[in-house]
């Protein structure tokens, strides 16, 4: 295997461990979204998930996804901690 094959494939891998990252942060709000009651209760999970996105993508060189993954922490940290989804969209 020629050394720009194996770049190409270890590229591949990290796309898609930010990739997956990248779900895991869109089924925890999706887990939300159903149960707005749910939120102060996976708070923390989906900051956690927020944070691990962002430390992937900047490690692995996605611009993109580490923007939207700090959009994401700012907004999660302005809201009251044991606050509902629906007290947060005011």
């Amino acid at each position: 295997m020629s050394d720009a094959s194996q770049k190409e494939k270890l590229r591949q891998h990290f796309a898609r461990r930010v990739t997956t990252q990248a779900r895991v942060v869109l089924d925890t709000w999706q887990t939300i979204h159903s149960n707005s009651d749910a939120f102060a209760a996976h708070r923390e999970e989906l900051l956690s998930a927020s944070d691990k996105l962002v430390r992937y993508a900047q490690r692995f060189e996605m611009e993109g996804h580490a923007v939207a993954g700090r959009k994401i922490l700012g907004l999660i940290r302005g809201w009251p901690i044991n606050s509902t989804l629906a007290a947060c969209r005011t």
